[in-house]
């Protein structure tokens, strides 16, 4: 009997023991539970925060990029640039205090899609003596009292070019000075004088590809001036304009045109309509 009063008072006390133990254990579970909870709690409050700041993000950057986009596209799309034949450098950057030297390098130096407004001092002699090419491009040139010599060809395709201003003269020494297509030119000259040689001042030319639809090669051009004919003979003559053979067509529109001897406004390829009595021509070979 004694011995199992022993064992009994030993069960209670591994029983009270075990559950000192259970209790403890439970208490360091909802301790636990508790710092996990409040870690999660915190980790919730950064995600919503970085969520927040992720969805902001988009707004700010389109801000900024609102901000500075148009600035930079205008500075790259629209360019004010300067032309000086005696005092500018090609590899100056074209600025009113660093401007370029030669009409080519300041064409050459802008992208595709640009519009380009020339400046420079009064009365100058541009030589355009290597082939210049104005693709994709407006090209604007504001020189007051300029002569234009053409020692090379000026390509124009699917762009613009304008004089603002009337050119003293453009002398003519080559075969021929702008070729075209989709090209919108207007060329304002004093006199216009080709050397022995030169055939015509504008030739609309043939680039490859369906030519069959209308307006595929199609240019507007307007043209003033008088054209000396000392150079041009009855065997050949001089021609304004000129095509290369196959289907095109221009809108010509011409003003205080004088032409001089074995000169001609268009080569007979063309056939023309002009429009009223006005110096307005459809033209089309």
């Amino acid at each position: 009997m004694s011995s199992l009063s022993t064992q009994l008072g030993i069960l209670q006390t591994s029983n009270s023991e075990l559950a000192t133990t259970v209790s403890e254990l439970t208490a360091a579970v909802i301790a636990q539970n508790s710092e996990l909870k409040a870690s999660n709690d915190l980790i919730a409050a950064d995600n919503q925060a970085i969520k927040s700041q992720i969805t902001g993000l988009p707004d700010v950057v389109f801000e900024q990029v609102d901000s500075v986009l148009p600035a930079r596209i205008d500075e790259r799309m629209e360019l004010h640039l300067y032309l000086d034949v005696t005092n500018g450098n090609d590899s100056n950057p074209g600025t009113a205090s660093a401007p370029f030297k030669s009409l080519k390098a300041l064409i050459d130096s802008a992208p595709m899609g640009s519009v380009i407004i020339i400046f420079g001092p009064l009365g100058q002699r541009i030589d355009v003596n290597e082939r210049i090419q104005i693709s994709n491009k407006k090209v604007v040139c504001r020189l007051i009292g300029a002569t234009l010599n053409l020692n090379a060809i000026i390509e124009v395709y699917g762009s613009l070019l304008r004089f603002s201003y009337p050119l003293i003269a453009v002398n003519l020494s080559v075969p021929k000075g702008i070729s075209h297509y989709s090209g919108d030119i207007r060329l304002n000259c004093t006199k216009l004088v080709p050397a022995t040689g030169s055939e015509a001042l504008f030739l609309q030319v043939y680039t490859g590809g369906d030519v069959s639809g209308p307006g595929s090669h199609h240019s507007n051009i307007l043209f003033t001036g008088e054209v000396d004919g000392a150079n041009a003979t009855a065997d050949s003559p001089f021609y304004v304009f000129a095509p290369t053979y196959y289907m095109s067509s221009m809108i010509v529109t011409t003003h205080n045109i004088t032409l001089g001897a074995n000169t001609n406004l268009f080569h007979p390829t063309y056939q023309t309509l002009q429009v009223g009595t006005k110096g307005v021509y459809l033209v089309g070979s």
